[in-house]
């Protein structure tokens, strides 16, 4: 890729950035004394900083969330191939290793309008997790793996037991333990949900003295009713009740190009899927005393059998009042219930519409979309995003956006009313005519 590789004539430039100093050791020159024997000839390294390192990557995959809203995958992903034919960028021996990327360095990648800094939106951040130097290649191609900022949440950690405390408390003290240095932002009701006081014994905990950080804050989130996922500057975001978006969605995307829709889709994944089904929702507290909550769709089990398993149930929660887990256990029962029909994904590619460079930039995990089938005949779907998966080229950028709908048609504009030969109808003041 070029600097700032600008991707077709979309006027967008895909960037890949990583945090290190270029320059913060000496390197060896040609001279055998004297300071020209480090090259450089300098005595004060420069600080860490964002590097552009786009004019080295090329095949970049990054997948971000879940594919469906059945699956947990613990962290983002980012895989691609850097090219550094000298052999002069990315060393192994030190100390030259110093000033090249290594494993644990910081990545972001982003789009930009091209020439325009400020406009900068993050697609991901990641952490460098392995570098594969391959050597049967003539540009000597290095293959770089990354995990999500999530993954400094996945690991283990020694943690005393929590007194009864509020949601949002637990979640601060859990990530001050581990030094979390990403961003946070805390809903209003965290400090108003009470958890209950950790049991003290070890075969009553979740898993004894040790656990992962990432699910002692999903613990205390899902038991406010919330789930915990990362936005794309790496973080943690909040969304109640993923399935059901709550509020009008801001984005529209759909098959065809019409005034309604921010960006054309390439393709809309419909699913008519059973095992989508969840009519038993189970929230297990396991201290004492016990305050799980279960809730049942009888008519549902009567039809599609006992299902009880999928969307990360059952849960396990420390609510403090039993009111608090029978409201969220029954109102992810009035999602899953029925949820049959619905849209599983939407495909895009920039090179059909270069309106999704915008979308990528702007857009985060949990947040609502409409999507909307115009043809063969108007169909509308609210929906959450879970996932996303970009395939990043010169000339474009293509992948899929995966989706929790709760329902199709539920919300207007279900569709709109037209003439045989496909004309809308409107009213006398113009305003089209839904059904």
């Amino acid at each position: 890729m070029a600097d700032g590789c600008e991707i077709g004539n979309s006027g967008y430039s895909f960037v890949l950035e990583a945090f290190y100093n270029p320059d913060g050791i000496r390197r060896f020159g040609t001279e055998l004394f004297g300071d020209d024997v480090f090259g450089d000839g300098t005595s004060a390294p420069s600080a860490p900083r964002w590097v552009d390192v786009t004019p080295y990557a090329h095949s970049v995959v990054i997948e971000r969330g879940s594919d469906i809203p059945t699956t947990n995958i613990p962290t983002d992903t980012i895989t691609w191939t850097w090219r550094d034919f000298p052999a002069d960028w990315v060393e192994w021996a030190p100390p030259a290793s110093f000033s090249s990327p290594a494993v644990g360095t910081p990545v972001r990648a982003g789009i930009q309008k091209t020439g325009d800094p400020a406009t900068y939106g993050p697609i991901g951040t990641f952490r460098i997790f392995q570098l594969r130097d391959i050597h049967d290649t003539r540009d000597r191609e290095i293959e770089v793996t990354g995990y999500g900022t999530k993954a400094d949440l996945v690991t283990p950690l020694l943690f005393p037991d929590r007194p009864n405390e509020n949601a949002q408390t637990r979640i601060a003290a859990v990530l001050a333990e581990i030094g979390w240095a990403w961003g946070v932002t805390y809903p209003a009701d965290l400090a108003d949900f009470g958890l209950s006081a950790d049991p003290g014994q070890p075969w009553l905990a979740r898993t004894g003295d040790r656990a992962l950080a990432w699910a002692m804050v999903s613990e205390a989130a899902w038991s406010a009713g919330y789930t915990v996922a990362i936005d794309n500057a790496g973080g943690i975001i909040f969304s109640r009740l993923q399935l059901d978006p709550w509020v009008v969605p801001q984005v529209r995307v759909g098959d065809c190009a019409d005034i309604l829709v921010d960006a054309v889709t390439t393709s809309i994944d419909f699913t008519a899927d059973a095992e989508a089904v969840m009519n038993v929702v189970q929230l297990v507290n396991v201290q004492d005393p016990n305050n799980s909550a279960e809730a049942i769709d009888a008519t549902s089990v009567d039809i599609w059998g006992r299902r009880a398993q999928g969307y990360g149930f059952p849960l396990t929660v420390v609510n403090d009042d039993q009111a608090d887990a029978q409201a969220i256990a029954d109102a992810y029962l009035a999602q899953t219930a029925d949820l049959v029909n619905r849209v599983e994904r939407v495909g895009f590619n920039t090179a059909v519409d270069p309106r999704w460079f915008q979308l990528m930039a702007n857009g985060y995990i949990g947040e609502p979309v409409e999507v909307l089938r115009f043809h063969p005949r108007p169909l509308t779907a609210h929906a959450a995003v879970i996932g996303a998966t970009y395939i990043i080229s010169p000339e474009m950028i293509e992948g899929s956006v995966a989706l929790s709908s709760s329902t199709l048609n539920a919300g207007v504009p279900v569709g709109y009313l037209t003439t045989d030969s496909g004309d809308y109808l409107t009213t006398a003041a113009g305003d089209r005519l839904t059904i």
